[in-house]
């Protein structure tokens, strides 16, 4: 009996130190350093006078397939709420009417990896008569998925043109750190998005 207690003790012994010196590789130290990992920013182009679901697809150069979707999404204003809540159920409505170009459209911006999800949601406000005048009034209920890892850092934030997304990606089993980031930048009526996955 005694040396199975022993043999337990070792067990769990070799199993904190294996997981134990995984994890430290990935410390927030070393963040920056963007370990054995290369990342590449990629932009796309949106047109919002569509109005249905665009969706881009690329290959980086390791061969991972990254979509970048934005959507319309047709809401309701509602008094007393910070943003407009989604019309029909509390269901977003992708391929749901807008009127375009003129006044305030909610548009959902995404994109994922195999193993890695981003979204978010903004608001652009077009004024009649002149659309080099377009803002992002609001950028909201940011969201993730991760397989492999976790974020940290993360942020969302936004200024009249410009809308991003982003964090810092920490993979599990010491196998380094990333930033990661989907930002939507606004000229006229083209929504530009770029990412790093």
């Amino acid at each position: 009996m005694g040396k199975l207690k022993w043999l337990g003790f070792l067990v769990v012994a070799v199993g904190i130190m294996v997981l134990g010196s995984g994890f430290s590789n990935a410390s927030a130290v070393e963040i920056g350093k963007n370990n054995d990992k290369k990342t590449e920013e990629f932009e796309l182009q949106f047109d919002m006078t569509m109005e249905d679901v665009q969706e881009k697809k690329y290959v980086k150069e390791n061969g991972e397939e990254v979509t970048v979707t934005i959507e319309p999404v047709e809401t309701v204003e509602e008094p007393g709420l910070e943003h407009s809540q989604p019309s029909g159920n509390g269901l977003i409505s992708p391929l749901a009417t807008h009127y375009f170009p003129y006044g305030t459209t909610t548009y959902k911006v995404s994109a994922f990896t195999p193993y890695l999800g981003m979204s978010y949601y903004i608001k652009v406000y077009v004024p009649s008569g002149n659309i080099s005048g377009s803002k992002i009034t609001s950028a909201y209920d940011a969201n993730y998925w991760i397989i492999g890892g976790y974020l940290s850092g993360i942020g969302l934030t936004r200024s009249d043109k410009l809308a991003n997304y982003s964090a810092d990606a920490i993979w599990m089993g010491g196998l380094g750190a990333s930033n990661v980031y989907l930002k939507a930048s606004l000229s006229n009526n083209v929504i530009t998005t770029s990412n790093r996955m």
